[in-house]
């Protein structure tokens, strides 16, 4: 899914019509729908507009994963863990997200 179709699904999952969401982030009906529709490049701070009236990252917009609480702990300590102590801490979320 490409950033206009993700726009699209994601607006749509908030129940924002086209025209209120174009108000919302400052543009005019006909160009949102054209961005949408992939008919027109999204300008940078257009993006950061879209970005925080959907409630989400650039990131995210774009489809990229966000990493997890969990996962940026574990990328702060992992140069200091052995690799037992790493799964132990893995083993542990684990059990825990079954709670």
């Amino acid at each position: 899914m490409n950033i206009h179709e993700r726009i699209s699904v994601l607006r749509k999952r908030r129940n924002i019509s086209q025209k209120e969401f174009a108000k919302m982030v400052k543009l005019d009906d006909s160009t949102m729908s054209k961005i949408e529709n992939g008919q027109r490049p999204i300008k940078h701070l257009e993006i950061e507009r879209i970005a925080d009236a959907l409630d989400v990252s650039i990131d995210e917009l774009f489809g990229r994963k966000q990493n997890t609480g969990t996962e940026i702990l574990l990328l702060r300590f992992e140069n200091g863990l052995s690799n037992t102590d790493k799964n132990r801490i893995l083993s542990f979320i684990e059990k825990g997200s079954d709670v």
